[in-house]
């Protein structure tokens, strides 16, 4: 015993000698706009010392016009940055950044209007305010084309930022947030509605932290560091948001907002960063396809886009930098846990594995299968239909008024709505059958060896008892149903085409109803 405490003492001396003293080490964020609550959680960093416990001197940099946040991460003019979801169109294109955390798990853009206006289809021969960069406005223009409104439709003006071009009547739809347009239309007593694209299935991150690859690669304890302390400072500001208001409205008011506007767009910014049990900042690669999608309907992303090792993933680079960093007492203890790491390393990555799995192919609010894990099972089921003659058909499912629910209840009730209705769906189908979250209130289900006229049945009991049940609101909720059987040699985007179509009938039939096709 006396040798290994003179062995661990000799270890310790002669990483004591090697480490260095602690420096304050500079640290640079850009910031996609001006100061506002939007970017909270860093202020937040600095000013209750969460950066300065990890010896960063942060220069928080406010937005400037024609400020390339993108560009000023790849030419290392800032260490960090935060960026719109068009971020992800720069990494397809070759930029080598990394993201680090969404602030949004929903975007708080979106369109407003003066209440005369409330779908994305009554945008045709209106006038739009929208930036010019149209890859940060991809969303809305993808919610417009599946309206059916292309952009020779409307007649797109130069956005002023001035919500009196609305309430003048020198604009009919403005591209605004949530979390301040509402608000100044509210205290000018202003009518007004809002046009939502994840309302429309297009739901997007938003004020994405990113730096560039070869700081993760050089300096890895650095991105560790503000990657937490940043983190600790959101936290802080949403559990302590009048007091994080103050700050700003003191320190960081650039644009002369008011208290009470700046109390506003927290509380309305907390609802899109913390969404039921999901981790502040988390992001998975299951929700970057989708916005992919988005990106290539857009025309944004090239065809040979990579979007591989977007996500950060810690620290993995030489575990020499993190050593000549740490004080002594620290490494030691980092040097016991690289160990166990490395005897439990393959327990841990199986487990790691097994939850990005579930992860992956599964919806995160409902826990059924995503739109992605479903088009992997049909083409299961077809392929084992062409081998044994199985019949196989579908239904789509569709909420009918469900904006009314969101506008009338709120979104975490028409989330709520959404989960009852998953778990009744599941309840009523059979074992063999997969039933998916195709987007927004659309459901997909598929039933193997069954043929139309089954289908036809089953359709009709889900209908009824959809329109029947009980939910947490004093609403009455119905759907529609499609219906329709694979046919011969088709492809899956025809299949499930075939059962959208048949939805649309049912739909424009009066809904509560099933067609089929």
């Amino acid at each position: 015993m006396s040798r290994l405490r003179l062995c661990l003492a000799l270890l310790i001396s002669v990483l004591a000698l090697n480490c260095p003293a602690k420096e304050v080490q500079p640290v640079s964020l850009q910031l996609l706009w001006k100061n506002q609550f939007q970017f909270a959680g860093y202020y937040i960093a600095k000013e209750k010392g969460f950066y300065a416990e990890e010896q960063l001197e942060v220069d928080i940099r406010e937005y400037k016009q024609d400020t390339d946040i993108v560009g000023s991460i790849i030419n290392h003019q800032a260490d960090f940055a935060v960026g719109r979801s068009s971020i992800l169109v720069s990494k397809g294109n070759g930029a080598p950044i990394t993201a680090l955390f969404a602030t949004f798990q929903k975007s708080p853009f979106m369109l407003i209007t003066r209440g005369d206006i409330k779908t994305p289809a009554e945008l045709k021969g209106k006038r739009v305010m929208l930036t010019d960069q149209a890859h940060n406005v991809a969303e809305v223009q993808a919610m417009l084309i599946k309206a059916g409104v292309s952009a020779n439709d409307y007649i797109h003006q130069e956005h002023s930022f001035n919500i009196s071009d609305l309430i003048n009547k020198k604009t009919d739809v403005m591209g605004a947030y949530t979390s301040n347009e509402p608000y100044q239309m509210q205290l000018q007593q202003q009518p007004f509605a809002i046009i939502h694209p994840a309302d429309y299935g297009f739901d997007m991150y938003s004020d994405i932290l990113f730096t560039h690859n070869d700081t993760l690669t050089n300096k890895p304890l650095l991105t560790s560091k503000f990657y937490k302390a940043s983190i600790k400072g959101w936290l802080y500001a949403f559990e302590n948001i009048e007091e994080t208001s103050k700050i700003i409205y003191e320190k960081y008011n650039t644009q002369n907002r008011t208290l009470d506007a700046l109390i506003y767009e927290g509380i309305a910014l907390k609802k899109l960063a913390l969404i039921g049990g999901t981790p502040f900042g988390e992001m998975v690669q299951e929700r970057f396809k989708e916005m992919e999608t988005i990106y290539l309907i857009s025309g944004h992303l090239n065809p040979h886009y990579d979007i591989s090792n977007f996500i950060y993933q810690g620290n993995r680079s030489s575990d020499s930098d993190m050593l000549d960093n740490f004080p002594v007492w620290q490494t030691v203890i980092f040097m016991l846990i690289v160990i166990s790491y490395l005897i439990y390393r393959n327990n841990v990555a199986t487990l790691r594995n097994t939850e990005l799995i579930v992860i992956a192919e599964h919806d995160q609010l409902t826990g059924l299968y995503n739109r992605h894990k479903l088009i992997e099972s049909i083409s299961e089921y077809i392929q084992l239909s062409i081998r044994y003659n199985w019949k196989i058909s579908c239904i789509f499912v569709d909420i009918d008024n469900f904006k009314v629910i969101n506008d009338t209840f709120g979104h975490n009730a028409g989330d709520q709505v959404l989960k009852d209705i998953s778990q009744l769906l599941v309840k009523m189908l059979r074992r063999t059958d997969i039933i998916g979250r195709w987007g927004g209130e659309e459901f997909v289900i598929i039933l193997p060896e069954t043929d139309l006229l089954m289908a036809e049945e089953i359709a009709a009991k889900l209908r009824i008892a959809v329109f029947e049940a009980k939910f947490s609101i004093d609403h009455t909720i119905s759907c529609s149903l499609g219906v329709t059987q694979y046919k011969k040699d088709e492809t899956v985007e025809e299949f499930i085409g075939r059962a959208d179509d048949a939805l649309y009938i049912a739909k424009h039939a009066g809904k509560n109803r099933t067609a089929v096709l």
